[in-house]
């Protein structure tokens, strides 16, 4: 027969990636039973439930659904898991780059380079909620991130799939994108 595993934890404010592997590819559903999963709110309230997302059918692993856990009330938000890789040139540090809300004109994040990341790829995690946003480069030396002192780049990544990304700029270069709006 079919058992009910209940696992219960406190989480702290941030962000979050829930996903459930199967070691025989088979889901939960529906040659053996018809199993389910559900994340659920300290209020009760479910925020991820199997039978919205893909009823258990899902082979080796399930789709990830990631959230933020907020920090006045512990609101749950929905959020989506996005990556800036940056192959930084000869000078890291002229280099910088900044998200914005398009809508409220908020900075949602900015990253200032080192000389420590020269010729260095580092791939910095984001986790937005559904919006819509631009994303700036900057070059301090106005002569961006290839090719006369390295062979610098970047790519932004929305759910691992290349959103934009360049290198060749003077002193900064804008790309509006869009979180599943």
């Amino acid at each position: 027969g079919q058992k009910a595993h209940t696992s219960v934890h406190s989480l702290i404010s941030g962000d979050y990636c829930f996903q459930i592997f199967d070691k025989f590819g088979d889901g939960l559903c529906c040659e053996q039973g018809k199993g389910s999963y559900k994340v659920i709110a300290e209020d009760g309230g479910v925020f991820i439930d199997s039978d919205n997302t893909d009823e258990g059918q899902f082979g080796y692993q399930s789709k990830e659904v990631c959230f933020n856990v907020g920090f006045d009330h512990g609101e749950i938000t929905e959020v989506y898991k996005m990556a800036v890789k940056v192959l930084h040139d000869d000078f890291a540090q002229e280099q910088s780059w900044e998200i914005l809300d398009e809508i409220t004109g908020e900075s949602i994040m900015a990253v200032n380079s080192t000389d420590l990341q020269n010729n260095a790829l580092v791939s910095t995690p984001v986790f937005l909620p559904r919006g819509r946003y631009s994303f700036t480069i900057f070059d301090a030396w106005d002569d961006g991130m290839c090719c006369g002192f390295g062979n610098g780049k970047y790519g932004v990544f929305l759910e691992d799939k290349l959103l934009f990304g360049g290198g060749k700029f003077g002193s900064s270069q804008t790309n509006g994108f869009e979180v599943y709006y």
